[in-house]
């Protein structure tokens, strides 16, 4: 048996632990402290080659693999991160359990520390509403939608002339939920009442 040292600490480690396949097999590091230590390392190094800084102000994007929302992702010791959630956690330091990152600037894509807050998730739905980046198709546009725009502007006008909402869900072939919101404005909102 040899003796080595630690790749994270230096310390000395006995080498060839013998596996019960018969196989030696080798461990470069003296625990799993550091081992995990040393791969936070590799992957902070990795991920400080796939950021693109501009001046202070500016956006850090994110060059390396994206989700398909956009945001950077980063796996570190086999399991995937986000990579703003891991860039803000190694220059800024924890964050609180239960907490989003909310983005200032909007762009997914951003590591940029300064351009990310803490927050609750409802926090966090309520500033994307509030910047209007909620973009789910409303109206005709659903996928789902039996109704067009021009429809929806007769049914109110016809419901404030007494039709009955029964009637008018047999005509389009609605349920009649759907009517009764489009009366009370709950849906459809984007049109004019």
């Amino acid at each position: 048996m040899t003796r080595k040292h630690c790749r994270k600490c230096g310390a000395p480690i006995l080498r060839g632990i013998l596996h019960p396949t018969g196989v030696t097999r080798f461990k470069p590091f003296c625990s799993v402290r550091c081992w995990r230590m040393w791969s936070l390392d590799r992957a902070t190094e990795y991920a400080y080659t796939k950021i693109l800084r501009g001046s202070l102000g500016d956006c850090w994007i994110w060059s390396g693999n994206r989700v398909p929302g956009g945001y950077g992702s980063i796996v570190v010791m086999g399991r995937y991160y986000g990579a703003h959630r891991f860039v803000y956690e190694r220059l800024v330091g924890k964050i609180p359990s239960g907490l989003d990152l909310m983005h200032k600037c909007d762009v997914p894509y951003c590591v940029n520390p300064a351009h990310l807050t803490p927050g609750t998730r409802s926090q966090n739905i309520r500033d994307m509403f509030s910047k209007g980046r909620d973009n789910r198709p409303v109206g005709s546009r659903c996928h789902d939608s039996k109704l067009k725009a021009a429809d929806v502007r007769l049914i109110r006008k016809m419901i404030r002339r007494g039709v009955t909402q029964l009637s008018l869900a047999r005509k389009y072939r609605v349920n009649p939920t759907s009517i009764n919101k489009i009366a009370l404005n709950k849906t459809w909102k984007h049109l004019d009442a």
